[in-house]
């Protein structure tokens, strides 16, 4: 019975302290933060009248986010009677989360609805943005063409980071040179194009820009050749349009293999890039004189 007892209180206490320190979420989305449990209080109200939205901000991803920031930028003729941001009064309309792991934290914002003569309409909108990186990587097969005619080694392709911008790596195969589509020779430069893409499906998403210098390689026995749209410190030279559909979404480069006096080796073009994000949400209210 003793036994027993002291096991019940083992459990109690591992649950308790479970949750003061907040649910740790398992797995990786591309949606990283993403809202979840959200509730929304009533719509119509009179004059002076209270109504509130609350809901959980969760990080889906596999690394830590910086700097979350929610931002109630538009509360119409509505005033923030409260903003608790996980136990934390919010400033100037916000609620910002520095250093967020796979975890979720809590926004609950209470709003007063202003003194009307007439039914008026009214709209509240928040957003919610962060900053955050993706990466991807390409190993190739380089042979000296003179012992090897074709190589052991494998291609290889990193899987997509998590996130909701991702990057595809093509590598030009002219019609010569089919049979080298997954490798090359010391003597024979290739193009790679890299194709950004949003894949997050989260509603309201505002337009994704990669500035110059966002996009970076890191490069193992290859330099870069001409044209390229990377700079000699292999920083993107140009910004991209991730959601364009007309040719905006792409960087390319030429490399060329560096001799390394090996029959054959592999090279590596591993591109890292730094993307802002920001999604907002609306709603619509309805105020009436009070009766």
């Amino acid at each position: 019975m003793r036994k027993e007892l002291i096991c019940l209180i083992f459990v109690a206490v591992v649950i308790f302290l479970s949750g003061c320190t907040g649910q740790q979420i398992s797995g990786c989305e591309n949606d990283v933060i993403k809202i979840v449990d959200y509730s929304l209080y009533s719509r119509t109200l009179y004059s002076g009248g209270r109504t509130g939205i609350d809901f959980r901000i969760v990080n889906n991803g596999g690394d830590e986010v910086r700097n979350v920031e929610v931002n109630f930028f538009d509360t119409s003729g509505f005033d923030i009677s409260e903003l608790n941001c996980q136990g934390i009064r919010g400033s100037n309309n916000k609620c910002v989360f520095q250093n967020m792991g796979q975890e979720v934290r809590d926004v609950s914002l209470r709003l007063t609805a202003p003194n009307v003569k007439e039914k008026m309409p009214y709209i509240v909108s928040f957003s919610v943005d962060y900053t955050d990186s993706g990466s991807r990587a390409m190993i190739i097969p380089i042979i000296d063409s003179e012992t090897k005619k074709t190589p052991t080694l494998q291609y290889s392709i990193s899987s997509p980071s998590c996130d909701p911008i991702q990057v595809n790596l093509e590598k030009e195969v002219r019609p010569e040179e089919t049979s080298t589509e997954y490798w090359t020779m010391v003597d024979m430069p290739f193009e790679v194009k890299f194709v950004f893409s949003h894949v997050g499906t989260v509603e309201g998403v505002k337009n994704v820009r990669l500035e110059k210098g966002d996009v970076t390689l890191e490069l193992s026995n290859l330099r870069i050749g001409e044209p390229c749209d990377f700079d000699n410190s292999l920083k993107s030279k140009k910004p991209v349009d991730v959601m364009s559909e007309e040719g905006d979404n792409i960087l390319t480069c030429n490399f060329v293999p560096i001799d390394t006096g090996q029959s054959e080796y592999t090279g590596t073009v591993d591109v890292r890039y730094m993307y802002d994000y920001e999604y907002v949400k609306s709603e619509s209210f309805t105020v009436y004189p009070s009766r």
